[in-house]
């Protein structure tokens, strides 16, 4: 996932700073909607994205400005671009947002949420939840990687999260403890499979 800057740094000595959100190709950023929590990404790929952007923003006086003129100048005046478009999402809707820009073939989305996650048709049909049974709480789905890799494994949980404990007795055997210190540790309260006093 960081194969670009450490080429970078391997080719031209060169340490990236960090960017956050921001790339050296496209104009992006997420932004505040109307509504409090609901956020759209939303990302230029080239100046066609921007005027359409702009108009749908009913700024077309932006086309104009020199700051925005190209791709280079947007990344240059990344803080204003920022200012301009929070300006315009503010007073809309996510949905609002993505409806407009979506039909002028803008990419753009509203920011997944956790209560969000688990209402994603794409991603069930990818496989990219899967059910794992835990022996405490039941069955639960969890995400999985947002890629697979062939070969690689067929799934990404091999087991639920461990209880309190489960584990207690393969660590401290292979810490070199015999039996009776694992006992006296479990006397003691140092180790154990229950919360104490719960």
């Amino acid at each position: 996932m960081t194969a670009e800057p450490v080429i970078e740094f391997s080719m031209n000595g060169v340490v990236r700073p960090r960017e956050g959100n921001r790339r050296r190709d496209c104009v992006q950023g997420v932004y505040p909607s109307a509504v409090d929590g609901a956020w759209v990404a939303i990302s230029l790929r080239h100046d066609a994205d921007w005027a359409q952007l702009a108009t749908a923003m009913g700024r077309p006086e932006l086309l104009d400005d020199a700051r925005f003129a190209s791709a280079d100048h947007r990344q240059l005046a990344h803080d204003d671009f920022d200012t301009v478009v929070a300006d315009w999402t503010r007073t809309r809707t996510a949905a609002e947002i993505i409806d407009a820009l979506s039909a002028r073939r803008v990419p753009a989305e509203q920011v997944l949420t956790p209560d969000r996650m688990y209402d994603m048709p794409q991603l069930d049909a990818r496989g990219y939840y899967e059910e794992v049974e835990h022996p405490v709480t039941g069955p639960h789905r969890y995400p999985g990687w947002p890629l697979r890799m062939t070969p690689g494994p067929s799934r990404h949980h091999r087991f639920a999260p461990p209880t309190l404990g489960q584990h207690n007795e393969e660590i401290v055997q292979g810490l070199g403890l015999t039996g009776a210190e694992l006992e006296e540790l479990r006397a003691r309260h140092v180790i154990g499979e229950t919360a104490l006093n719960a």
